[in-house]
């Protein structure tokens, strides 16, 4: 189990049986990608096109998801 794994199924062990800790599935999705994106820019060193050619996207496009995130170079 990698760290994003491990701090997602932390994040939804719900011993107690209610739901207020349970993420909203846009919270999940939003927290997923932001810290997938911090973990491929630091895997290349922070490069913007490094990094978008390995995640296949056009620099623009992880530029403008970096700014969402507050991913700052």
């Amino acid at each position: 189990m990698n760290a994003l794994e491990l701090d997602f199924a932390l994040q939804h062990n719900n011993s107690n049986g209610n739901n207020e800790d349970i993420l909203t599935l846009k919270n999940a999705i939003h927290n997923f990608e932001r810290n997938y994106l911090q973990m491929i820019l630091q895997k290349h060193n922070w490069k913007i096109n490094q990094t978008a050619l390995a995640l296949r996207i056009d620099r623009s496009n992880l530029f403008k998801k970096m700014q969402k995130y507050r991913l700052k170079v």
